[in-house]
C-alpha cells in the first residue's frame, strides 16, 4: 500500500485546526502541520510540523519567492514535505478551515487511500474560462484553463516533482505573474499527463459545491456540533471569528457573504449576529 503524508496547512492551531488533525488521525491518517512561520513560531503540539520560511525555501532553490508566497504558494507546503519526509510515496494536503467530522472522515481517509491517482483536487478540470492565478501560465507556454481548488489536494511524489520544476519556471521566467497553487497543480497534472481524478467525481456527496467551494463560509460551532457523516465543509469559520470579522470590517463580512452562517446558526448566534451586522449597516 502505498504510504500517504497528510499535511494541514496552517497560520495557527485553532479550533478548526485541531478539529480536523484529529478526525484525520482517528481515520488513520499520518498528520502534520505545515505552517508559515514568517511571523513567529506556530504551537501545533502534539502533532509535528514544517515550517516554512524564505530561508527553508531558499535551500531548496525556490528563490527569489513571489510576492505574498504565503497566501499564493500553498505548493510550497508539497516541497518542504518531500524535502523534510522523502520516503512516501503520495502527499495530501488540507487547508486549515476544512471540516471534515469523525465519521466522513472515516470515508474520506479509506477513499483516498484506496484511489491510485497520482493527482486529485476538487473541481479539478479544464475550465472554460482561465482562472484570475492561472493566466500567468500562458506566457510558459502552458494552457492557463486547466485548474481547480485547493482546500484539499494530493499529489504523488512524482507530481510533486513535476509541480517543483513548474514553479521553478515561473519563478525564473515569471517573476512578476502571480501564479498560484491552483494553476501549479492543475498544470502539472495536464501537461505532464499524469493520472488525475476530481474529487467530486471521487466523493461527489462529500465534496458537493453546496458544502465545499471557495465561498461562502459555514459556521463550524454548528458543524461540530452536529457533524454531518457524508459531507466536507469549506470554508468553516468559528463564531468568535465571524463577530470579530464583522466587527473589523475584514473579509467584507456581510448578509448575503454570511448566508449559510446564518442558516446554520442556533437561534441565539444568529440573533447576535444579525445584530452585529445591522449595527455595522452590512446588509
Amino acid at each position: 500500500m502505498p504510504r500517504t503524508l497528510t499535511l494541514i496547512r496552517a497560520l495557527e492551531v485553532d479550533d478548526v485546526a485541531r478539529s480536523l488533525a484529529q478526525n484525520l488521525r482517528a481515520a488513520g491518517a499520518e498528520v502534520i502541520f505545515v505552517c508559515d512561520e514568517t511571523r513567529g513560531a506556530v504551537v501545533t503540539a502534539p502533532y509535528e510540523k514544517i515550517s516554512l520560511t524564505e530561508a527553508r525555501l531558499g535551500a531548496l532553490g525556490l528563490a527569489p519567492l513571489p510576492a505574498k508566497w504565503g497566501w499564493l504558494c500553498g505548493d510550497m507546503c508539497y516541497y518542504a514535505a518531500a524535502a523534510a519526509y522523502p520516503d512516501y510515496d503520495r502527499y495530501m494536503l488540507l487547508e486549515s478551515d476544512v471540516f471534515i467530522g469523525p465519521q466522513a472522515a472515516q470515508t474520506f481517509v479509506a477513499t483516498m487511500e484506496a484511489d491510485g491517482a497520482e493527482v486529485i483536487a476538487a473541481q479539478l478540470d479544464r475550465h472554460a474560462a482561465p482562472k484570475r492565478y492561472s493566466r500567468g501560465l500562458e506566457s510558459m507556454g502552458l494552457d492557463p484553463h486547466w485548474g481547480c481548488i485547493f482546500p484539499v489536494s494530493r499529489a504523488s511524489a512524482r507530481a510533486v516533482d513535476h509541480m517543483k520544476t513548474l514553479r521553478l519556471r515561473a519563478i525564473k521566467e515569471r517573476p512578476s505573474d502571480k501564479i498560484n497553487d491552483e494553476a501549479i497543480l492543475a498544470a502539472a497534472a495536464f501537461e505532464y499527463g499524469l493520472s488525475h481524478i476530481s474529487l467530486e467525481a471521487l466523493l461527489p456527496d462529500m465534496f458537493a459545491r453546496s458544502s465545499f467551494d471557495t465561498n461562502p463560509p459555514h459556521l463550524f460551532d454548528a458543524q461540530i456540533a452536529a457533524p454531518d457523516p457524508a459531507k466536507a465543509f469549506h470554508p468553516t469559520v468559528t463564531y468568535a471569528t465571524v463577530k470579530a470579522r464583522i466587527a473589523s470590517g475584514e473579509k467584507n463580512y456581510n448578509r448575503h457573504r454570511l448566508r449559510r452562517v446564518l442558516a446554520e446558526a442556533p437561534r441565539d448566534m444568529r440573533r447576535t449576529l444579525k445584530a452585529a451586522l445591522e449595527e455595522k449597516g452590512a446588509s
